[in-house]
């Protein structure tokens, strides 16, 4: 699966069955006026696609899409303008393995109404979980089962001058049971649920 967005649309094709190199459009999704894809996320069975949207008219705007390619359904459809007059923009856009956890890294509202770390669940249009960093994001990452994600920020807006940075890594809420130690006979192992919340600390 391929994917790829421009300032109208954001498409996707599929290697058409039968070998060759012909891929078939299986995606056109219009922007609407006045928006621009920034980054797009797949999942890594190739059957779920998220990407973000930024506005030239209302820089503070932010947008997360999401769509199964193979049923058509559409899983996550978030909107929020934000507030002041700063870039919003999508820094990183990550996705776990299965496509079921979404991790947004933004640069930032002026007036901090929109935390600059969103994590998102499929099916679920409001965050699961957030964390304002007080700096843009300038890099993400997401591990592959989705319980990890590990971002860097800047000490203050990407459009500012500041100083200083951080580097910080995540445990995300909710996702599952964690094995610790080694399974052998005789052997003791320890199991663990994260849980659930909507602020990340």
């Amino acid at each position: 699966t391929l994917a790829m967005g421009t300032g109208n649309e954001v498409l996707a094709y599929q290697l058409e069955e039968g070998g060759g190199n012909n891929y078939a459009k299986i995606l056109s999704e219009p922007l609407g006026a006045g928006n621009f894809a920034t980054r797009l996320g797949l999942s890594g069975n190739g059957q779920a696609l998220y990407w973000s949207v930024n506005n030239f008219s209302t820089p503070s705007r932010i947008e997360l899409h999401g769509f199964d390619l193979l049923s058509g359904a559409t899983l996550i459809d978030y909107q929020n303008p934000g507030s002041g007059s700063y870039l919003n923009l999508a820094e990183g856009l990550e996705v776990s393995g299965d496509g079921q956890r979404i991790a947004l890294g933004l640069w930032g509202d002026e007036n901090d109404q929109v935390p600059e770390l969103l994590l998102f669940q499929a099916g679920n249009n409001t965050p699961l979980a957030s964390f304002a960093t007080g700096g843009s994001i300038s890099a993400l990452d997401m591990s592959p089962s989705g319980s990890h994600v590990v971002i860097a920020a800047r000490g203050a807006h990407a459009t500012q001058f500041g100083g200083g940075g951080s580097l910080m890594l995540f445990e995300v809420p909710g996702v599952g049971v964690s094995f610790q130690g080694v399974p052998r006979q005789g052997a003791t192992i320890t199991l663990s649920q994260a849980q659930s919340g909507s602020n990340i600390a």
